[in-house]
């Protein structure tokens, strides 16, 4: 089993995401996953059933 899986996301699939985990759709916009990717220090972390 492999917990430490690396799989690079666009901004689109992270706003996606986003989208899918909240009742009335994701707080941030798109153009937020965008610009937090151009920063070097940010890094997202997720867990998946599959």
């Amino acid at each position: 089993m492999n917990f430490l899986s690396k799989q690079e996301m666009t901004a689109q699939q992270l706003f996606q995401v986003a989208d899918d985990a909240y009742l009335n759709g994701s707080p941030w916009h798109l153009k937020t996953f965008q610009a937090e990717l151009q920063n070097e220090y940010t890094h997202y972390l997720g867990m998946s059933d599959n």
